[in-house]
Order: structure tokens, then sequence, then C-alpha cells
């Protein structure tokens, strides 16, 4: 319902395709414990291995890493210096240097502290270690897999013609788009473009056993402090059901 672009009048269907914001972290999640089922990282891996520039990267785990246990301040939401440039294309090698230049705000593995910077950090790390792009690694460790038909990381700015779609806000009267932050900024963090058939197709594969072993699926449903490996759990009447938002 609604439209995908408010001033040329293109409505939404089900085919509309949207950036998911921080639903992508589930993905990142997943994607860090296959490389753990295979061996090429541990639950227990440091920071320092990869990026030792990083205040307490010789303390930080992979794990702390996943359940946002690090004490590294979120870039997206805690720097100022950063939302006037948010629109701009920012290399890895940038965003990883402003990410070290920042004081750590807690001791790691202390306390959970939602921070948009570990999962920008694990995609580093998932190219570091294969080798190959966050959108290779996407397209060939889950959207294959879950046989998704339009779910990708692309850093190109939305594209109606492509189905996709603008985000807006309601200002009590009209309908405001938003402003477009530049995908190289999200990244792990918020960067993926899906469909809510292809999230559904997603989750189910998850809990399915087609993307992570039994044993992953439990750590990745391990929740500490409301917090799991990128995944939260919502009350449905009796129920729970776990998600992200995004």
């Amino acid at each position: 319902y609604g439209f995908a672009d408010v001033e040329k009048g293109i409505t939404a269907d089900r085919l509309t395709r949207y950036k998911i914001g921080s639903i992508s972290k589930t993905f990142t999640a997943v994607m860090i414990m296959q490389l753990i089922e295979e061996r090429k990282l541990g639950l227990q891996t440091k920071l320092a291995k990869f990026y030792p520039t990083i205040p307490n990267a010789e303390k930080i785990s992979i794990y702390d890493l996943l359940h946002n246990r690090t004490g590294i301040l979120d870039y997206v939401n805690q720097d100022a210096s950063l939302h006037s440039e948010l629109d701009q294309l920012h290399s890895k090698e940038e965003m990883i240097k402003k990410i070290a230049g920042f004081k750590s705000i807690f001791e790691p593995g202390t306390k959970y502290e939602y921070s948009n910077s570990n999962f920008y950090i694990l995609g580093c790390i998932i190219e570091s270690v294969t080798k190959r792009s966050y959108a290779e690694n996407l397209e060939n460790r889950i959207v294959k897999k879950a046989k998704l038909i339009d779910t990708y990381y692309t850093e190109n700015k939305t594209d109606t013609s492509n189905k996709e779609s603008y985000s807006y806000g309601f200002d009590g009267e009209n309908w405001m788009k938003s402003p477009e932050n530049h995908n190289s900024v999200a990244f792990a963090a918020g960067g993926i473009t899906s469909t809510p058939a292809d999230l559904t197709r997603f989750i189910y594969a998850l809990f399915d056993g087609k993307l992570v072993k039994q044993a992953s699926l439990e750590q990745i449903k391990e929740i500490k402090e409301g917090y799991g490996k990128a995944l939260i759990q919502f009350p449905f009447g009796e129920r729970r059901f776990y998600g992200h938002g995004g």
C-alpha cells in the first residue's frame, strides 16, 4: 500500500523493494556464523587480529561485536561530526579510521549498548576473511541458498524505475521524502535492499537450517540483555517470535 514515489505517483506493490535498514544486521550475523562454521573465525577471535587501532581491540571478541557489547561508540547516532556527511561516499578505510578515533564508552563485555559501528566492523571482517565484497558474500551465502529474489547490497542511490522505494515521514499534512544516506555509510549495519516476501523467505531459511547448522542457530538465538546475535525477541500474544527492527 502507499507510494514508492509520492511526487511521481508511483504506487507500491508486493514487488516493491525497500531499504531494510538494521534488519541487515541479521544477514551480517548469519554470514559471520557461517565463517565460524567454516573455522575461518571463532566467537572468541579478537578484533585486534583485524583492526588493532580500535580502542580495546585486544579485549573485544567477535561475540562482543555480534551482541553489541563492545563499548564502541555508534558512529550513526552518537557521532555528530558525521551527520553532515551521511549522504556522501565514505571508504572503508575512512570509516574504520573514524571508528578507531572514538574513545571507548565502557569496558568490553560488561554491558549491552546498541552500536552500528559493531556491525560495520563485522562487514569489513567478512570481506577481509573471504577476500570478497560484502555484496558477493550476501549473494552467495544467503540469497542463492535461501532462493531470495529481490535482495541485494548496492551503493547506488534509490532507483524507482528498478522497483525501489523512497522513505517518507508524515508532517501532519504531507508526506515528506526522507534525506537519503549514502549506502557506503550504512554498509553491513543497514545497507541491504529487500522485499517483505524475501525477508519472510530469509527468516524461514534461517530457522529451517538452510543457512546455518542447528547449533549455530541456537547461538544466534542466545539473548543477552534483550539482544541476541542480531536477533531480538518480540511478544506475539502468548508466543514470542524472533526478528529485528529496521
